[in-house]
């Protein structure tokens, strides 16, 4: 208590307020006329030991209500910040804007009484002002690196979305290409909501699309199968995807609705069927040809539990190879839809062998020349001959044409095999003439994708002159077929032919529909009828 009071004098002298308050909350001593308002405790720094008490006599605190401090606070920042203020007073932030009369308690060596002295709290508008900009400009630090985070996570998005778009379009149609085709058909087949409908990929083939581009320029052929892309992705709904393959080839997954799968399989027979029947009027100048494999994907039961099991694990590709088998025989059987069954898959096989094997077979001479002769039907001498292909394989034999030719054509490896005959015939007849021997006329078919080409003539003409070989000692035999594709070309290729001193024979006519009045302007050295046509004119004369 003597240390209490010998402090109490020293704070009258200081002119300081104090108040010894006991530990029952009794007042011993103080200074001044006001005393700590127990009820309103600031814990500002967060001490038991030391507290910051509001005043009983000049509260603000206690007026304005402890509860709305951040009412209070909005209050002087509205105030600091007031644009009346800046522009009718210069010191505006010297200004006063609050006066508070607070104690804090003081520690002593004292566990019986607690010491207080009575200070004034000052808020002028530069603390509120600095306090806010102080604010302002931590908000500033933390949303610009946000900003720019957000401009950045953006243009990642862009870009992968660019990339994204660079691996999956296709260069020529601009649109989704096979890489799309493989990772989002098996997205849609293996989503739980797709697991109890039934699907079908589709293979469309535009056929002789290279006669197309020889006809008219790549730039048109590019331009059809742009046209061939926009049609399909108007066609398509949602969860089905169509997408270029390579070339003229386009890979379809349809959605095939029905009860079972006989209806399935009907309803996506209609649907193809009215693609093609669509299709074909996309060009008004040269008519088009398709051919659909349909390989069907029903739902996966797991058997013994009726359960529909996931079809995440299939192989788009098998599945379009098995589709474009199918394509295959379509062209067998001269139709222009057919779905896969496991005989084709033996025959697609076949088919990938001899694109393999083809090349190898050209360069080791294995595409053996056969002379079929002509003889006159008045005199029974040998007039000429016609040279025939087989393949004598080294592995499988010798091959038969018909198990090999439709291939070529399909692949446009029949010119290179055109050339070979061409090249070869000529060579024999040039040995003839070098051993003595009287060589005759030979025949060689020329394949259509061939006649149609610009500057045949020429090339023709420099493969028989390597040997040395007498023009009129080789006749060149095209196909009825042929007719169908451009005739201009046609007629101005085999009158080149004719100018060169080559014959020109046409094969098989009346196989399809032209006619006598057809061939007016062709200058033909030799037609060969069909025999089909032959028969059917001698049936009419009986």
């Amino acid at each position: 208590m003597p240390q209490i009071i010998q402090r109490m004098q020293f704070y009258m002298n200081e002119d300081i307020d104090i108040c010894v308050i006991s530990k029952d909350k009794k007042v011993v001593s103080r200074t001044g006329d006001s005393l700590p308002d127990f009820n309103i405790i600031i814990d500002i720094l967060n001490d038991d030991e030391i507290q910051v008490i509001a005043d009983n006599k000049d509260n603000y605190f206690k007026d304005q209500g402890i509860e709305n401090m951040p009412d209070i606070m909005a209050k002087l920042i509205k105030e600091t910040l007031s644009p009346d203020d800046m522009t009718l007073n210069k010191d505006w932030l010297h200004n006063e804007i609050m006066e508070q009369k607070m104690w804090i308690q003081i520690p002593v060596n004292s566990i019986r009484y607690h010491f207080y002295q009575k200070f004034t709290l000052r808020v002028l508008r530069q603390d509120v002002f600095f306090v806010c900009m102080l604010g302002i400009f931590s908000m500033i630090l933390i949303i610009v690196p946000m900003v720019f985070l957000f401009i950045n996570t953006i243009r990642a998005v862009s870009m992968q979305r660019k990339m994204i778009k660079m691996i999956y379009q296709d260069i020529v149609t601009g649109e989704w290409n096979w890489l799309y085709f493989q990772n989002y058909g098996i997205r849609i087949l293996g989503r739980h909501k797709n697991r109890k409908k039934t699907y079908a990929v589709i293979a469309l083939h535009l056929e002789r699309y290279s006669n197309y581009c020889a006809c008219y320029g790549v730039k048109a052929g590019e331009e059809l199968l742009e046209r061939m892309n926009g049609f399909l992705n108007a066609r398509i709904s949602k969860d089905e995807i169509h997408a270029i393959y390579e070339g003229a080839d386009f890979a379809l997954l349809l959605q095939c609705r029905g009860h079972d799968e006989y209806e399935c399989r009907n309803y996506c027979m209609k649907r193809v069927n009215s693609l093609l029947a669509e299709l074909i009027g996309l060009s008004t100048d040269h008519k088009l040809s398709f051919e659909a494999g349909i390989y069907m994907i029903y739902p996966n039961i797991i058997e013994k539990t009726n359960m529909y099991g996931s079809r995440r694990d299939m192989d788009i590709d098998q599945i379009y190879i098995y589709a474009n088998a199918a394509v295959l025989s379509a062209k067998e059987q001269k139709k222009n839809i057919a779905f896969f069954d496991k005989n084709m898959l033996d025959e697609y096989l076949w088919n990938r062998k001899v694109e393999k094997n083809m090349e190898n077979a050209l360069r080791e001479k294995e595409f053996q020349i056969y002379l079929q002769p002509k003889y006159s039907p008045t005199d029974k001498k040998m007039v000429g001959a016609e040279a025939l292909v087989r393949w004598n394989s080294k592995t499988d034999g010798l091959i038969p044409p018909n198990r090999f030719i439709p291939i070529f054509e399909e692949n446009g490896f029949i010119t290179q095999l055109d050339d070979y005959m061409v090249s070869n015939v000529a060579k024999l007849q040039s040995e003839w003439t070098i051993q003595g021997r009287k060589p005759v006329p030979i025949s060689i078919n020329i394949s259509r994708a061939h006649f149609v080409q610009e500057g045949l003539a020429e090339h023709i003409c420099q493969l028989v002159d390597a040997y040395g070989t007498n023009h009129e000692l080789i006749e060149l035999e095209l196909t009825e077929s042929a007719f169908f594709d451009n005739q201009n070309v046609l007629i101005e290729t085999v009158k080149q032919l004719k100018a060169y001193g080559f014959r020109v024979s046409m094969d098989d006519f009346g196989s399809g529909y032209s006619s006598l009045n057809s061939l007016k302007d062709i200058p033909l050295d030799v037609l060969k009828l069909d025999t089909g046509v032959l028969f059917c004119k001698a049936y009419a004369c009986l």
